[in-house]
């Protein structure tokens, strides 16, 4: 998951605890009869509340209308977690026609390049985005006595121009993540 969508989730999320605990708080207090002026034993809407509701058909279909859309906004952010932006297939288009290929395929290919490298001890390679604007994930795991110049030079040289060249593109924007094998978070390597 990209950080500013995490950090954005994680910002919703402490919103809506704050508001959830608040209310809860709210309701436990008014529960048991601490709010002044508002004893136990009375209803949570007023007299004239009520009869606002009573009065007006439309109230109670513009409540469930709006537990219906804050649902189904919940439903979409839920199912929005579960991806993780990859695609399935790239698509080629040359002057004799469209090739479909699969993603990881692809991914493979990259990660097997950089695998080759000496300085390489374990890698992984995503591919995001459209299929006809791919953007490539990579996760790189380095040994710690390694050359950065020579692994950036391998890294931007070699394993990124054989994907452009592959997928007949001139440009791929690609995030590196390079962790140390000997330390612990890793370092961009923009």
């Amino acid at each position: 998951m990209d950080r500013h969508i995490a950090r954005v989730n994680r910002t919703h999320l402490a919103v809506v605890g704050v508001l959830l605990v608040a209310g809860g708080g709210l309701a436990i207090v008014r529960g048991r009869g601490l709010l002044p002026g508002l004893p136990a034993d009375q209803p949570l809407l007023n007299e004239a509340e009520r009869a606002f509701a009573r009065g007006h058909d439309w109230f109670w279909y513009a409540v469930a209308a709006g537990a219906v859309v804050i649902a189904l906004v919940a439903i979409r952010w839920l199912l929005a977690q579960g991806r993780t932006g990859t695609i399935r297939t790239l698509r080629v288009d040359d002057p004799t026609g469209r090739t479909r290929l699969p993603a990881r395929a692809a991914g493979r290919a990259v990660a097997a390049d950089l695998a080759a490298l000496p300085a390489v001890r374990r890698s992984t390679a995503l591919l995001t985005g459209a299929p006809s604007a791919p953007r490539l994930r990579l996760h790189v795991t380095a040994d710690a006595r390694c050359d950065w110049p020579a692994l950036r030079g391998d890294l931007t040289g070699t394993t990124l121009t054989n994907l452009r060249t592959a997928l007949e593109r001139d440009h791929i924007p690609a995030r590196v993540r390079v962790r140390l094998a000997d330390t612990g978070p890793g370092r961009d390597i923009r």
